[in-house]
């Protein structure tokens, strides 16, 4: 079984209106909803118990769907030896977030699916101004080399940044800060095997389907790093090395990570009683689609 099955509602859930960080956004940008949902559950990232997304409509009744995630906001402190430590500092909240295609008059509604049915929220309305950069990046039609979505040329500089050590967040920002200067433009950066960054791991904030949002917001440190200084992010999604029952490096045993780190793990809480029953099983399956929706 994935994650907790409990769900704690009284009656249907409502959704109140959407709520914009801003009513203007260049195209390609950014903009953050959240969405005022009534309703708890056991376990939010389960699409068993619910399902929060999006719908945008824009100029000409163009219309995209995106999904919605929980989020906890958090503050980083770091002790004399440079360990990082991350604190929840703010109740969970659902948010979309979506960049807009083209200018014009755009109105988001909030959806909402669990046991009890579907409700949708009233519209809320944006303008999108005409975009200020490139563009998304993108494959070049009929090449095999990128380019924006303006048409200017994306030549990939970088190098595999991987994961961060005990400075966490911290490291990542001192490692990419002098990028640019030398004409680096991408980081190659895991999200798993990685306690900085990995969202599901066996531990006191996560577990199987269960994610640790101190992290989820650490990530989100990086992105804005990345963002800020024009570094382009390759991320590493999954790896091989949480399923390893013994980890080697330079011919060391360093790990046993499918014993002390994988939350799959049937004897750290997970489902699975093997790892090849992350590819072979449906529980296995459901778990990777649970974690990149």
């Amino acid at each position: 079984m994935i994650g907790l099955v409990a769900v704690m509602l009284v009656g249907a859930p409502t959704v109140g209106e959407p709520q914009l960080a801003r009513r203007s956004v260049p195209c390609g940008e950014c903009l953050e909803v959240r969405l005022p949902l009534t309703a708890q559950y056991g376990n939010p990232f389960d699409r068993r118990q619910v399902e929060v997304g999006g719908e945008f409509r824009g100029p000409g009744g163009e219309t995209r769907r995106v999904g919605g995630f929980y989020y906890q906001a958090a503050q980083r402190s770091s002790d004399n030896a440079g360990r990082e430590s991350v604190e929840l500092v703010s109740e969970g909240c659902w948010l979309l977030r979506f960049a807009a295609p083209r200018p014009g008059t755009w109105q988001v509604r909030g959806q909402v699916r669990d046991s009890t049915g579907e409700v949708w929220s009233i519209p809320a309305a944006f303008e999108a101004t005409p975009a200020t950069g490139h563009g998304v990046i993108r494959r070049a039609a009929g090449t095999r080399y990128f380019e924006y979505a303006d048409g200017t040329p994306f030549y990939p500089i970088g190098h595999n940044i991987a994961w961060a050590h005990q400075g966490g967040v911290a490291d990542f920002e001192r490692w990419l800060a002098p990028l640019p200067a030398v004409g680096v433009n991408l980081a190659r950066i895991w999200l798993q095997w990685d306690r900085t960054l990995s969202i599901e791991y066996h531990g006191p904030r996560s577990g199987a389907g269960r994610y640790d949002l101190a992290n989820a917001w650490r990530v989100d440190q990086v992105l804005a790093t990345c963002r800020r200084l024009g570094v382009k992010v390759f991320f590493t999604l999954d790896s091989p090395e949480p399923y390893q029952r013994e980890h080697y490096w330079l011919g060391k045993l360093t790990a046993r990570p499918w014993t002390d780190f994988c939350a799959h793990n049937a004897a750290n809480g997970g489902p699975l009683a093997e790892p090849r029953e992350f590819y072979t099983t449906a529980a296995g399956r459901e778990l990777i689609r649970q974690r990149l929706a």
